[in-house]
């Protein structure tokens, strides 16, 4: 399928409609205009609704996300098998000039870790931390070991950095992330973010 991005997609009006005044409705059309030209259409189901709607009254800072019993001060965990369109619901906002979000595979930051040494501090802005659990357990720089979303996770708490920029996507479990990342980490996250599951069958299949 021939890739297409989301500002050719988006009709000007609904980009500049955005721009001007973000709603629920117009981040979803963001959503569904991102999967309909790359993907070949988009589905709401008892599995994702959750998320899609989440997110669309998340970045449009719309008060009934608090109604829903979330947090506005809390950022996102989406948590789910692979291939249910956690990543590329994002990766659709995020091509969106409102929402430009940094997006970190956390396989390169361990990667990046282990070659350069060295601490990794979250930018400003809106950043996605994507598929945790998908990077190795522990690497090794100079012999030192090293648990990279641990510590991510660790600076971003101490720091104050504020939550309510970050998102996370995991395939990992509640009890799964505890047992690789410690039952600290667990705690941490609980308080840090606002925590979505994700359900339904592979879309890559």
């Amino acid at each position: 399928m021939q890739n297409s991005t989301l500002g050719a997609s988006l009709p000007d009006e609904l980009s500049q409609s955005i721009l001007d005044q973000p709603t629920p409705k117009l981040v979803y059309r963001v959503i569904k205009s991102h999967f309909d030209c790359n993907h070949g259409g988009f589905r709401l189901h008892e599995g994702n609704r959750e998320m899609v709607e989440a997110l669309c009254l998340w970045f449009s800072r719309d008060e009934k996300f608090a109604q829903r019993g979330y947090s506005t001060k809390k950022g996102i965990m989406l948590q789910g098998a692979s291939g249910l369109g956690k990543t590329e619901t994002i990766r659709a906002i995020s091509e969106h000039p409102r929402y430009p979000i940094r997006i970190f595979s956390m396989i390169k930051l361990a990667r990046m870790a282990e070659d350069e040494g060295g601490l990794f501090t979250l930018p400003s802005g809106l950043v996605l931390l994507d598929d945790v659990g998908s990077e190795p357990a522990r690497i090794k720089h100079f012999g030192t070991e090293r648990n990279v979303f641990q510590e991510l996770i660790e600076i971003s708490y101490f720091e104050r950095r504020p939550f309510h920029k970050i998102l996370i996507t995991t395939n990992l479990d509640g009890d799964e992330i505890e047992e690789r990342y410690g039952y600290r980490v667990r705690s941490r996250l609980r308080e840090m973010f606002n925590v979505i599951q994700v359900t339904g069958e592979d879309m890559r299949r």
